[in-house]
């Protein structure tokens, strides 16, 4: 037996209160972390380049210094990769797409020819 409007409605306001509910104690959980997060930054006294935070707040990508050369470029763009890591999106697709490892290879120069 299909349900009436009236059940649908209520069952969309019961969902709607949950979310609410959900949404509140997210917000309590999240406040309650980052009072923590302050107390303890007081505590040892950290400064922003410690805690690795950069202008408003934003989080500072830090390079690793032993990246690596890049061994795989992307054959439809710019982006290389040094085989190290999480493979990146361009990789994968590239895979997806048919292209091989050797075709994404970055060809070094030859050394001249000894004489």
């Amino acid at each position: 037996m299909p349900m009436t409007s009236e059940e649908i409605l209520k069952q969309v306001n019961a969902h709607r209160e949950k979310q609410s509910a959900l949404q509140q104690e997210w917000e309590v959980l999240r406040n309650n972390a980052r009072e923590e997060c302050l107390r303890l930054i007081e505590v040892f006294d950290f400064t922003a380049s410690e805690l690795q935070l950069g202008k408003d707040g934003h989080s500072i990508k830090i390079k690793s210094p032993n990246a690596g050369e890049p061994k795989f470029q992307n054959p439809d763009g710019p982006e290389t990769w040094t085989g190290r890591g999480k493979r990146p999106k361009w990789y994968i697709a590239a895979q997806e797409a048919g292209f091989t490892d050797e075709e994404m290879l970055i060809k070094k120069p030859e050394a001249p020819a000894a004489e």
